[in-house]
């Protein structure tokens, strides 16, 4: 089960573009984890964007076989403020939205 949970993990990063993600968008501290519905996803703490959001969390889907993207902040008295989520993300949108919604781009075009 854990491999299984890594191979989700390993995928979901290699779809927003491994390496050159990071090193593009700033983004860091990569955790993979399992919500309450048992959807295994990826979640990463984002750099300064326009969208205010300071976290990206990505879950996995495996009956839909698509994912949920969920952008939030956590405020000063420690509740999620959900910026923006997104239900139903093909994985080539994944990067696109990312965009969108942070203004940070992924690749060089």
């Amino acid at each position: 089960m854990e491999t299984q949970k890594q191979n989700i993990v390993m995928t979901i990063y290699n779809q927003l573009g491994a390496n050159r993600f990071s090193a593009m968008t700033g983004s860091k501290n990569f955790v993979a984890f399992e919500d309450k519905e048992n959807r295994k996803g990826l979640a990463f703490k984002l750099s300064r964007n326009q969208s205010k959001a300071g976290y990206c969390a990505i879950n996995y889907d495996s009956g839909k076989d698509l994912y949920v993207m969920v952008f939030y902040k956590i405020t000063r008295s420690g509740d999620i403020e959900i910026i923006r989520q997104y239900d139903e993300v093909y994985f080539d949108m994944l990067e696109y939205i990312f965009t969108e919604v942070t203004g940070l781009y992924t690749r060089l075009f």
